[in-house]
C-alpha cells in the first residue's frame, strides 16, 4: 500500500467559525484531488467549543493541535491565516521541526501537485 505525503492543514478557526471551517474544507479536498492525504483539524473537532464550559482551556485545544501536526509531514497554511495565533503557533512548531511549511495561493487546486512537493522535498534532503 502507497502511503501519500500527510499535510496539517492549517487556518484561523475562532472569529467566523463556519466560513473558517468551509474555507479549510475546501483546500483540504484540493489537496486530496491533488494527490496529498490531509489532517484537517477544523473538521475533526467542529463544533466542540459548544461543549467548553470553560473546561476545555485554549492551551488544550493547541495541544491537541500540535500533537496532530507532530505526525505530520508538513504544514499547510491556509491563505490569510498565518495572523491567527493558533496558527502562529503551528508555524512555529513546524519551524522547530524543521517541517516543509506550504503557503497557500490564490489558486490551491492548481498549486502544486504531489509529485513537484516530493520533489522539493527531497531536493531539500
Amino acid at each position: 500500500m502507497r502511503m501519500n505525503k500527510l499535510l496539517y492543514v492549517a487556518g484561523a478557526y475562532s472569529g467566523n467559525i463556519e466560513e473558517n471551517i468551509k474555507k479549510a474544507e475546501v483546500a483540504s479536498i484540493n489537496l486530496i484531488r491533488n494527490g496529498f492525504h490531509v489532517m484537517t483539524p477544523h473538521k475533526n473537532t467542529a463544533g466542540y467549543e459548544k461543549y467548553e464550559d470553560g473546561k476545555i482551556t485554549y492551551e488544550t485545544w493547541l495541544e491537541m493541535d500540535l500533537n496532530l501536526l507532530s505526525r505530520c509531514d508538513a504544514i499547510y497554511v491556509l491563505l490569510n491565516s498565518d495572523v491567527s495565533n493558533g496558527v502562529k503557533k503551528e508555524i512555529e512548531f513546524a519551524l522547530k521541526r524543521r517541517m516543509p511549511i506550504i503557503y497557500e495561493k490564490e489558486n490551491p487546486s492548481e498549486q502544486f501537485k504531489l509529485p513537484d512537493f516530493i520533489k522539493t522535498i527531497n531536493k531539500n534532503k
